[in-house]
């Protein structure tokens, strides 16, 4: 199975430059703000379509804010 890592501080950044507070980056990406802080604080792993979400949002490439295993 892979398991999906945040690089550490790259998503927060682009979150802030989006012009997105975490309650409506949260929102965008279809998880709860408690869930996107477990994600953030590197408790939580999200799953494959969660970060695809995610990298969608932000406009992104996966490999700027996710290492896998």
């Amino acid at each position: 199975m892979i398991k999906i890592q945040l690089k550490e501080n790259e998503m927060a950044s682009l979150i802030a430059k989006n012009g997105d507070t975490q309650v409506s980056f949260s929102n965008k990406i279809g998880i709860t703000k408690q869930g996107l802080g477990q994600i953030l604080s590197g408790k939580f792993n999200p799953s494959p379509v969660t970060a695809k979400r995610i990298c969608d949002v932000l406009d992104c490439d996966f490999d700027e804010i996710f290492i896998t295993e």
